[in-house]
């Protein structure tokens, strides 16, 4: 069934999960700071975990980042990358 907008929605007997479109983009504008910072860290792949020369844990050490802002960050992006 087509949907306003553009939607669609499909009727798929088992899926037990769906994904969004564009979730990305909605999250790195969401979290513009832990985006901006990200951009600095060593590693084009880093986690914002345990990386040396991560930026984003950097920014939650010295206070730029709040490690709240970062917590939920990391469970909103688990959702969108996994």
């Amino acid at each position: 069934m087509d949907l306003p907008g553009g939607g669609a929605v499909i009727d798929t007997p088992g899926m037990r999960a769906l994904g969004v479109l564009g979730a990305e983009l909605g999250l790195s504008r969401t979290f513009t700071e832990i985006s901006s910072a990200a951009a600095e860290c060593r590693y084009r792949d880093c986690t914002h975990t345990h990386e040396p020369g991560c930026a984003v844990t950097a920014a939650v050490e010295t206070g730029t980042i709040s490690l709240r802002r970062l917590e939920s960050y990391r469970s909103l992006s688990t959702e969108v990358f996994d």
